[in-house]
């Protein structure tokens, strides 16, 4: 399978090699949310952090609050970055993961009228064969 890094997919291996891309696309998804999930935690405790040190810091000294503020908002931006990369990760799964389900769903039907030409020849090589008395 080919796959651009719009989300395209071609269809070009056989129907055992899609289920496990399949399976390889839903891990690196998995992978993605551990990884969105720890940062998540990793910010939480810079955000503890810097409620303390903004409890710490409420005397005269302005100067330290605006940088624990401005650290904050640093930090709240990035985990809205994070977020939204997870987003459309996951719009992009759920593309391919639509285009892998068309792919399934011709190859099935290929295989089902594979079978039913298969036993329209056999029919027609048992009618012939009574036809011409082989047996």
């Amino acid at each position: 399978m080919n796959q651009s890094e719009k989300g395209i997919v071609v269809c070009s291996q056989p129907a055992s090699a899609l289920s496990t891309t399949a399976s390889g696309l839903k891990l690196r998804v998995q992978n993605i949310a551990k990884s969105l999930q720890n940062q998540t935690d990793a910010l939480g405790e810079d955000r503890t952090h810097l409620d303390r040190m903004k409890s710490a810091a409420c005397s005269p000294s302005r100067g330290l609050v605006k940088e624990l503020d401005a650290a904050q908002k640093f930090f709240q931006a990035e985990l809205q970055q994070i977020e939204q990369e997870l987003k459309a990760k996951v719009d992009d799964q759920k593309k391919v993961n639509v285009s892998l389900q068309q792919c399934l769903t011709t190859l099935k039907t290929e295989k089902t009228m594979l079978h039913q030409q298969i036993m329209a020849m056999q029919h027609k090589v048992e009618e012939i064969e009574e036809e011409i008395g082989f047996e």
